[in-house]
């Protein structure tokens, strides 16, 4: 059985959804990020010494982290669902392709927002310049109802979670239609639904910014 390590209100949700969707037995454990612990009080960077979540550990014992790498590898244990598609091919290509941007354009990007030295002038040319990459995700989706055409993917997943951490983040994407349409199909999915009492909408706070640095501030979910 997969052990997924995450904490509510992060982008452990993606990956929690994408293990839904498997129907695949999983098991979850729950890490305080404020103090870098699990609830029975194990040091977290024992598990992960880049202390960050989520963290998915193989049935063999195997860790591995980072986001669009965690997704990928969960879509691969379900291959017949194609929540990813097959190694080897230009859609796969793809697939890796939005994972990254996802990653680096609007997850990454988002982080710096919780960051209690940035200036109130600061936040909001910096929220201006983030609709850059909601705006290109609002034209993929004007295309088809899911990120890579008319299936769902894991990429999707990755989106879903990015959008509700920038709309927390006062991120204005209330005119792109696509992207509305898009969360409500989302909203309707039964993975999404499963995961709805473990991922209370919050995002860590400024002392919890303050307390933990500002490197810290950049990773607090990979």
């Amino acid at each position: 059985m997969m052990t997924l390590y995450y904490s509510p209100g992060t982008y452990s949700l993606a990956a929690q959804i994408a293990l839904h969707e498997t129907r695949l037995a999983f098991r979850l454990v729950e890490v305080d990020l404020r103090n870098q612990s699990l609830l029975d009080g194990t040091d977290f960077h024992e598990i992960n010494p880049k202390g960050c979540v989520p963290l998915l550990e193989l049935q063999d014992g195997e860790r591995i982290s980072e986001l669009a790498v965690i997704l990928t590898c969960i879509a691969d244990q379900a291959p017949c669902l194609e929540l990813a598609p097959m190694h080897g091919t230009l859609e796969r290509i793809r697939l890796l392709e939005t994972l990254n941007f996802i990653a680096t354009e609007m997850h990454k990007a988002n982080s710096f927002l919780l960051s209690p030295r940035i200036d109130t002038t600061t936040a909001a040319y910096y929220r201006q310049w983030l609709r850059g990459p909601y705006e290109w995700l609002d034209e993929q989706l004007c295309r088809a109802d899911w990120l890579m055409g008319h299936h769902f993917t894991v990429a999707d997943a990755y989106a879903f979670v990015s959008v509700q951490h920038a709309i927390h983040l006062n991120i204005n994407l209330s005119d792109l239609q696509a992207i509305d349409r898009f969360m409500e199909h989302m909203q309707r999915r039964s993975s999404v639904q499963a995961t709805a009492c473990l991922n209370v909408a919050r995002l860590p706070d400024s002392s919890f910014a303050e307390k933990a640095g500002s490197n810290h501030t950049q990773r607090l979910s990979a």
